[in-house]
């Protein structure tokens, strides 16, 4: 552990924390998994789009980003970070 408290081999941790939550939890991953990639597949039909009117290009943006959101929080989620894995 180094002195601001971060693990020297933070990729071991994360790989510790993954092979836990797919050991323990595996249906759950799996259900954000599959739900995140059809959220994402259902927004296809709009790639591409230029001509949209700047309410719904504001508010395709803020999908966007609560998505990016929603996956960044799956990937921190399984590798510990929000369960205080990496402090013990």
């Amino acid at each position: 552990m180094t002195r601001t408290g971060i693990p020297d081999d933070l990729e071991a941790y994360e790989d510790d924390a993954i092979a836990f939550h797919e050991r323990e939890c595996s249906d759950a991953l799996c259900l954000w998994r599959e739900s995140l990639n059809l959220l994402m597949r259902g927004l296809d039909p709009l790639n591409g789009h230029k001509e949209i009117p700047d309410v719904e290009g504001v508010q395709l943006g803020m999908l966007m980003a609560s998505l990016n959101n929603l996956m960044c929080a799956y990937d921190l989620g399984v590798k510990g970070y929000y369960s205080g894995f990496h402090q013990r």
